[in-house]
């Protein structure tokens, strides 16, 4: 049995920020915004442009912060797009537990 663990949380607000490129497998780096306004428990994610992609979803950050402590924390883009909505492309951060 495997001692790794496999997380993903889902990135919300990827329309809203402009970046050059994110492709699947891509490092990101995901760092607390304690200072910010519409919420304290903020985690943004940005690609390996140092671009900020988005955020993880408000509804997962409390899982996420136990595993950041206050440094910033690498994980990879997992990219998905759904048969039902196949022009909606949905990101999430896999982080890897070891």
């Amino acid at each position: 049995m495997s001692k790794h663990k496999k997380s993903m949380y889902f990135i919300r607000g990827i329309q809203f920020h402009k970046f050059s490129s994110l492709q699947d497998g891509d490092q990101l780096v995901l760092v607390q915004e304690p200072h910010n306004k519409h919420d304290p428990n903020a985690i943004a994610v940005f690609n390996k442009y140092s671009e900020k992609i988005g955020y993880i979803s408000r509804t997962q950050t409390q899982l996420v912060h136990p595993i950041l402590g206050k440094k910033p924390f690498k994980a990879n883009a997992f990219l998905h797009i759904k048969d039902s909505y196949p022009n909606r492309l949905y990101v999430f951060a896999k982080i890897l537990l070891i």
